[in-house]
Parts: C-alpha cells; sequence; structure tokens
C-alpha cells in the first residue's frame, strides 16, 4: 500500500524480499525521490503496531537507479522481470543494510540532491568495473532550514568539551519550530548522547512543573497497570541511572508526582517551601548528573505555555549548561521573553518564512504520486506565504479533495477550485471532509491536544470499530499521531492549530454540553483524588459554563499549587475561582466559597508578592469584608490574621492595634474559637511592644504563655507559621530587657531556645534564632550576635533562603557596627560573614515578614 502509494504498483517477490519498481510501467519526473520517501514509510510502518509485533518486525532498504529491461524473460506470464545492474545493486544494498537502514546508491543519491540527510557507508560494494559508493538516509532534509541546523550544530560540538549552550528557538505557530528541533535531534541520533523532552500545554499553564512531571513519567516508563510500589521501582532506577542517590531524591520526587509512598520512606520533615527547593534542587541535579556522563540534548517545547515553576527550573538549567555537555533547545512564540535570553551562553533564533523554492520543494515532497499541475502549485506558493504547516496542509487539502491535478490531454491549466485564504481556514477545510471521522476529531479536540482512547471511548457513541476506523482514517491523513496500543493508547494532535480548528468546527452548544460530560468523566473515571488534574477538569467545567463547579476546581487546583510552594501559580488559580465565583448567584455557600478563595489568594499572594504588597492588602480587605457576613469563625480569623501581619510589614501601628483587637474579640465572643486565644493575646502583646507599651505588652505576652500548651497549640504553628509559645516567649525577652529585667530576658530566650529546638520545626527554630539576634543587639552584645545569625545563615543554606536570612544579614551589619574596634582584621572578618550573607540570600524579602 506504501509503495504504490509513492507511485510503484508493480511488486516482485524474491525469497524474503519484495522489489518495488518506481518509473514502470508509468515514469514520473521525481521517481528516485518516491523511492526513497516510500522506504522511510516503510521502515517507520512497525512503531504503529502493537509493541511486540513491532520488535520483531524489521526492515532493510536498497534504493539504486539505472536502466533495466523489463519483460516476461522467464516465458511463464507470472509477471514484469527486470534484468540490469540497478536491479542488482538494490539487492546487494538491501542484503548490506543493517535492520531498519535504508541505503541507496550514489546515482540515486545525485538525483534526489539535498532533500534528504545522509551519511556515506560501505565505500567499496562491488559494482562493474569499480567499487561503488553507498549512502544511509538518515530522514528528511528540513527545506530552506539549513543555516539555522548548522548554527545549533555548531553549539552541539561546542558542548562536547563541556561548554554547553541553551538556543531560543523562536517563531510563529506553524513556521517549523518543532520539526527544525526534530531535524536536529535526527541528525546526531547516531551520535552517543542522552535526550530529555519536555512539552508545555495550554491546559496545564498553572499546574506546577507539568512538564517535568510528564517527562519523569515517560523516562521511568510508568504504566497504566503499575502498582505503587511498582512505580516507585521505576522511579528510583531512573534516578540512579543519571548517578544521584535515590535515598533522598526519591521521596520527594514521589511527593511530586503524587505516590503514596508513606510505606516505603520517612515523611519528609520540611516545610512547603523547603520541599519545594529540595525538589528544584532534585530535579537540576537529574539533567546535571546525566550531562556529566555523557553529551545532553534538552528539548523544551513551548516554552510560552510554561508554568512558573518550570520556568524557574529552566532558568537553574540555562544558568549552569555553561560548564555541562549540554545544548538545551527551547521552542517558544515571539511573545515570550524570559529574563536570561542575554546570557553570553543563549543564543536567539529567529525562524523565518520559507523562499518560494523552498515552498516547491515542500509540495514535490508532500504530492510524491500525484502529479500537481503547475498553476496549481502557484496557487499553493502565492497563498501560503512561506508558512510551513500552511504549505502542508493546503497540498494534502488539494490532493484529498481530488482538485486537479493535470488534465488528460496535458493542459495546466486546473479545473477552477477555492484555495481557503488562511491556515486556518484550510485547516478547517481538511477537517469538514473528514466523514464519520470528522466527529472523533472534534470531541477529541474537546478533550485537548491530547488525549486518551479510553476517555474518548466514554463520550462518543459510535461502536468500538467504527471508532477504531475514524481514528485510522485520522492518522493516515497525519491529523492525528497514536502512541501505545488500544485501549491504551493516546492520541495527539499534529499541531495546536490542526485541534483549534476541528474545535471551532463544532457549534457553541454542543461545545458545553460535552465539555461537561468531560469534566464529569475525568472526576468519576479516577479512582484516587491524587490522579484528578483539578487544573484540567476546572477549564472543562468553566467551558460549560458551570460556574460553581469551575471555581470549586480552581480552588482546589489553588490549594494544590500552595502544598507544593507554587505560589505564582496558586495566585493566578486563585484570582480564576474569584472571577467565577462572583458570577454565581448570592447565597450563603456563595459567601462561604467566596471567602475561602479570597482567604487562599491572599495566602497565596503573602508568599508570591509579600505581606506588604498592595494586591496583599486589597486581597485581605476583600476577605475581611466577606467575612463580617461569614458565621465561620475560623475563616474569619485567618483572613484577620492576614491583614495583620501585612500592617506589621509596612509599619501601620494603628490598623495593627484595630485588627489585634478583632481578632481577639472573635476569639471572646465564639467559644469553638478558644484555642486561638493563644494567638489573640500574642498578637495584642506584639502590637504593643512596637506602639511601646511595654507594660501592656508585658502583660498579654504572659497571659499567651500562661494559656499556651505544647501539645494543644503545637499544630497552630503549619497554620500561623512558626510555634505560638515561642513567639510568645521570644518577644516576652525583648520587652523584659526593656523594663530593665535582663536576668528574667535572657531566662525567657533560654527557654524559647530549649523548646524549638525540641520541637525540630525549621522555621521556628529560624525565628527564635533571629530573635535572639535581636536581643543582643538591643543588648549591644555583638559577640552574642554572631552564633545565631551564623546559625541562620547555615539554615538557609540547607533549607533555602527566606525571609529569615534577610534578617539574618541584617544582625551580621549590625554586629559590624556594634563591633567595638577589634583592628582591621576583625573588622575584615565580620564584613566577610555579611557578605557570606548576602551570596547565601535567594532574594531581599521584608525583615518584618520574618519577624511577624
Amino acid at each position: 500500500e506504501i509503495a504504490a502509494e509513492f507511485g510503484a504498483p508493480e511488486t516482485r517477490f524474491s525469497g524474503e524480499g519484495i522489489q518495488f519498481y518506481f518509473g514502470y510501467p508509468t515514469a514520473h519526473e521525481h521517481d528516485a525521490e518516491r523511492a526513497v520517501r516510500a522506504g522511510i514509510r516503510i521502515v517507520g510502518a512497525p512503531a504503529a503496531l502493537a509493541p511486540g509485533i513491532a520488535a520483531n518486525l524489521q526492515a532493510r532498504i536498497g534504493i539504486a537507479s539505472g536502466v533495466v529491461i523489463v519483460g516476461d524473460l522467464s516465458g511463464r506470464g507470472a509477471g514484469a522481470d527486470m534484468v540490469g545492474e540497478a536491479s542488482s545493486l538494490a539487492s546487494r544494498l538491501c542484503s548490506m543494510a543493517p535492520p531498519n537502514e535504508i541505503w541507496i546508491s550514489s546515482q540515486t543519491r545525485e538525483l534526489v540532491g539535498d532533500l534528504f540527510l545522509y551519511r556515506s557507508v560501505a565505500p567499496d560494494i562491488p559494482h562493474g568495473d569499480a567499487p561503488t559508493i553507498a549512502w544511509q538516509v538518515c530522514g528528511e532534509s528540513r527545506v530552506g532550514r539549513a543555516g539555522e541546523l548548522e548554527l545549533i550544530l555548531r553549539r552541539w560540538r561546542q558542548s562536547e568539551t563541556a561548554h554547553g549552550s541553551t538556543v531560543l528557538i523562536s517563531g510563529e505557530p506553524g513556521i517549523g519550530k518543532s520539526r527544525l528541533v526534530k531535524a536536529f535531534a535526527q541528525r546526531i541520533e547516531s551520535e552517543p548522547h542522552e535526550k530529555l523532552y519536555y512539552q508545555c500545554s495550554p491546559y496545564h499553564q498553572n499546574t506546577p512543573l507539568y512538564p517535568l512531571i510528564t517527562q519523569i513519567e515517560r523516562a521511568a516508563g510508568f504504566e497504566r497497570e503499575d502498582s505503587v510500589e511498582r512505580r516507585l521501582d521505576k522511579l528510583e532506577k531512573m534516578i540512579s541511572a543519571a548517578g544521584i542517590e535515590p535515598t533522598n531524591a526519591a521521596p520527594l520526587l514521589a511527593l511530586l508526582l503524587s505516590l503514596p509512598a508513606s510505606q516505603r520512606y520517612p515523611p519528609v520533615a520540611l516545610s512547603p517551601a523547603q520541599r519545594r527547593r529540595r525538589t528544584l534542587a532534585v530535579l537540576v541535579d537529574l539533567v546535571s548528573g546525566l550531562a556529566m556522563r555523557q553529551p545532553l540534548l534538552l528539548i523544551f517545547e513551548d516554552a510560552h505555555w510554561a508554568d512558573a515553576t518550570s520556568l524557574e527550573w529552566l532558568d537553574l538549567v540555562t544558568d549552569m549548561a555553561h560548564r555541562l555537555s549540554i545544548v538545551i533547545l527551547i521552542t517558544h512564540r515571539p511573545d515570550f521573553k524570559p529574563a536570561w535570553f542575554a546570557r553570553p551562553n543563549v543564543t536567539t533564533l529567529v525562524i523565518g518564512r520559507l523562499e518560494p523554492h523552498d515552498v516547491r520543494t515542500i509540495i514535490r515532497g508532500i504530492s510524491s504520486g500525484h502529479e500537481l499541475s503547475a498553476s496549481v502549485i502557484d496557487r499553493i506558493v502565492h497563498q501560503t506565504d512561506g508558512i510551513p504547516l500552511y504549505v502542508e496542509e493546503l497540498t494534502k487539502m488539494v490532493i484529498e479533495s481530488d482538485l486537479l491535478l493535470r488534465d488528460e490531454i496535458g493542459s495546466d491549466t486546473p479545473t477552477a477550485f477555492a484555495i481557503p485564504p488562511t491556515l486556518q481556514d484550510s485547516l478547517s477545510a481538511r477537517v469538514d471532509r473528514l466523514g464519520t471521522s470528522r466527529e472523533v476529531a472534534q470531541i477529541g479536540a474537546a478533550i485537548g491536544r491530547e488525549f486518551s482512547y479510553e476517555l474518548l471511548r466514554g463520550l462518543i457513541t459510535l461502536d468500538q470499530p467504527a471508532l477504531e476506523s475514524a481514528l485510522n482514517a485520522l492518522e493516515k491523513s497525519e491529523l492525528l499521531f497514536r502512541h501505545g496500543e488500544i485501549p491504551e493508547a493516546t492520541y495527539s494532535f499534529a499541531h495546536a492549530l490542526v485541534q483549534e480548528a476541528a474545535y471551532e468546527a463544532m457549534p457553541k452548544s454542543r461545545r458545553r454540553a460535552l465539555h461537561q460530560r468531560i469534566a464529569e468523566l475525568l472526576t468519576a473515571s479516577t479512582t484516587s483524588p491524587a490522579e484528578v488534574e483539578p487544573e484540567v477538569v476546572a477549564q472543562h467545567y468553566a467551558l460549560a459554563g458551570d460556574d460553581e463547579a469551575a471555581a470549586q476546581w480552581w480552588g482546589r487546583s489553588g490549594d494544590r499549587a500552595i502544598g507544593r510552594s507554587a505560589y505564582v501559580e496558586a495566585a493566578s488559580n486563585f484570582g480564576k475561582a474569584l472571577v467565577l465565583a462572583e458570577r454565581i448567584a448570592p447565597s450563603p455557600p456563595q459567601h462561604r466559597l467566596l471567602l475561602r478563595l479570597q482567604i487562599g489568594y491572599g495566602h497565596a499572594l503573602i508568599a508570591s508578592r509579600g505581606h506588604g504588597a498592595p494586591e496583599t492588602t486589597a486581597a485581605f480587605a476583600q476577605a475581611r469584608a466577606l467575612a463580617a457576613e461569614i458565621e465561620d469563625g475560623s475563616e474569619r480569623l485567618s483572613a484577620i490574621y492576614g491583614m495583620w501581619s501585612g500592617s506589621f510589614c509596612r509599619a501601620e501601628l494603628g490598623p495593627m492595634q484595630e485588627l489585634a483587637e478583632r481578632f481577639a474579640q472573635n476569639v471572646e465572643s465564639s467559644p469553638e474559637l478558644s484555642e486561638a486565644g493563644v494567638v489573640a493575646e500574642r498578637l495584642l502583646g506584639v502590637t504593643a511592644w512596637f506602639r511601646g507599651d511595654y507594660l501592656r505588652a508585658r502583660t498579654h505576652l504572659e497571659r499567651s504563655i500562661a494559656i499556651y500548651d505544647n501539645e494543644q497549640h503545637g499544630p497552630l504553628a503549619l497554620r500561623f507559621g512558626q510555634d505560638v509559645g515561642v513567639c510568645a516567649m521570644v518577644y516576652l525577652a525583648l520587652v523584659l530587657w526593656t523594663l530593665g529585667d535582663s536576668r528574667e530576658a535572657r531566662r525567657w530566650m533560654e527557654t524559647a531556645h530549649a523548646l524549638a529546638m525540641q520541637m525540630n520545626h525549621v522555621p521556628t527554630i529560624a525565628y527564635m534564632r533571629m530573635h535572639e539576634c535581636a536581643l543582643a543587639c538591643i543588648a549591644g552584645d555583638p559577640q552574642a550576635v554572631l552564633p545565631p545569625a551564623q546559625a541562620v545563615v547555615e539554615m538557609s543554606r540547607q533549607h533555602g533562603g527566606d525571609g529569615s536570612l534577610s534578617r539574618a544579614r541584617g544582625n551580621l551589619h549590625a554586629e559590624l557596627r556594634l563591633s567595638p574596634g577589634g583592628g582591621r582584621s576583625g573588622h575584615r572578618k565580620h564584613r566577610n560573614r555579611a557578605h557570606a550573607c548576602h551570596r547565601s540570600t535567594c532574594g531581599d524579602r521584608a525583615i518584618g515578614a520574618a519577624m511577624a
């Protein structure tokens, strides 16, 4: 079937081989090219079969060109025999080629020119009077992209000496960015190297590390039927292959992949922010570990759709590339411009449109087996304006619609036909002619760029044979690509624009009903909540017009992002949820939903923008207004605490007092909130301290400590950041020193120290250590500043920098100012410590955020 499609209807079986005749009985202008393209298709055909069959089915192909004698030489009427040097050479090339390779003769190589990529092989094949050189076909050449390929190849050669680089490949949709990357990957396929492939998705722009999660699942070889233990085994094997010890890395990646691993690994005793930093470090180590073993090609597709955390990881990887054997290829649309694009080892490659002669070459390649008339080709060249995808789709549309070509008397005047004016119109026209396959393409497009057979089967009314027939037709038309075997198969559209064309062909009312059904199936078909992708479900509910369900699922997506310390993505998710929730008709449930989302939004903004950012203040002000209408006291307290923290960071003493009092009033008026009384007294005491009312501060802080019970109130540390008792004790120490009771001040600081170390809660220990620095500063004791400040710096190096590191940096500078002389060497020593703190920080967070 493949050979006939490319113009070789005549075949002859010879032993274990088959001979195809291109140019007989009808000769065409590009028979050699047709033969090579047919060979490429034949070699790749087994990949579409079941894995067990594909592994045992291999093809080797030899192609030669020349004059032969054709006839029934046997006299038995068994068909045409072919005699000549080309026939015997093709057979010899076929016998010498390794499995799944295509070898061609020098004459065939001359005829097909630069349409393909080649490698010289077997230079001494006997042929006639002299040996002939054979060539292996390594793949199709990317028309009009020779210069771009050469540039990337130069970067690859440089990387072999541990001077890696990044290439940003920019261009409009359909211009050929992914094809250029694929062509380069084919170019170096025979060289020893590793390849990592990451694909971003428009449906997961706020799902933290989505392209990395899917890459890990592919690289580890996860199968649908794998048990959790089997998946963990595969995960550890993948980690070890990168030269990394799985002991510390596997638990973090298991959490990232939502794999329940409590029976296998001890709990990860890290805060969400610390876990995020450690996870990013492991993901970076996976790349560097592979690159240190052999050259590494890292492909990151469609970066304009990447989530913020993935871009942070990409920043880290590109930053270290210059000292590794790695080339990073990043494809993106023109509006994507990362902050690091101007780094010395980063090259920006803008992909332009093709020249007319290159367009004609593409048309000829696609239309092999069909003779398009010159005027049709001219119209395609003119209409497509050098956009490769448009050229391909329009040429296929012309062929599929039987718009002719060349009439029987040889006239170049085609019958009249309408060429779609845009790429999108061309794609839509192809979809419209799909027949029964059209519905399958449309439903698949509603699911997304990639979809599973299982989900599609639950959405369509066709029986299984009809569905599989429709899918096969879409594969044959190259609108869809299949991965795996039915029923576990997944399908992906050839291009995002193909998916968009199929989707836009549906009436809006049908789209809404379909999205509703998709969302329901997604939530019903999974056995574990961890397997549900809340962002995807939310988008389907939103497109179905179900605002309440969409808001709920966007909120869940925000909660999941906060759990992974992906605060930028969390803020975006909560923001989308709030927009939808505000459309719901006012009611008590709607108010509760709005408040929950508003508080989540505020917490995400605290971490991503800071306590004192205007957006954070506005978020909690809105939460406060909503809380006034809500009976849930716990949610009201969260809103008030968030606003108090923002006022604290901006040193707004009046609002701090008002909010602390409001917090306390809510606790007093609601018996069920009595547990938060320890927090209320602490807020009143800290506020009084900053207002200079030290006696009142002492009273409230002592009350907080008297109420405090480690077992009862310890869990509040997860809600408010640090242990409440330790917080009250360190501030009481500061108050007592100010009131002149230095002995009691030191005693309470020592008590806080012992309690914090006993709890082994890193944020609480850092908080306590910072206030040890503060006590030493107000006591004018520079030597006492140094140990706790160094401890915070070391903790920040181990667990990641945050506001505590900024505070430690400030205290090292305070020690420098307080130091009584000490000579130049002592002064230099203190300055070096301060600079070390500068180098360690991940960002200059507000000191007040750490002190709150």
